[in-house]
């Protein structure tokens, strides 16, 4: 059985902006077969957002030991009124990190 394992996730905004939920940290599951990611993303008139892309990097292992690494992406669209897509700025800010 291939064996996957989440090695980064990072996102396109801010863990704590202005107007997203003042949580923090947004994602967990480094060192894990699973990534789990927060569903929130900035959304106020003072900060309108474009979308959250989070940048999930996972290594994959195969019985015989090769491995292969990669990256997906996922958006958590700005609204949920049916514009269901995203602006991807980059992996920029670590979701496991909370800083001030």
């Amino acid at each position: 059985m291939t064996e996957i394992r989440m090695d980064a996730i990072k996102q396109d905004e801010p863990l704590d902006g202005y107007g997203d939920g003042s949580t923090c940290a947004d994602a967990r599951g480094v060192g894990e077969s699973v990534a789990q990611v927060r569903a929130e993303r900035s959304g106020t008139p003072k900060t309108p957002g474009n979308g959250r892309v989070y940048h999930i990097s996972f290594t994959a292992t195969d019985p015989d030991g090769y491995s292969c690494s990669g990256v997906v992406t996922t958006c958590v669209p700005h609204d949920q009124g049916g514009q269901a897509m995203c602006v991807d700025e980059g992996p920029l800010y670590d979701s496991l990190v909370c800083s001030p």
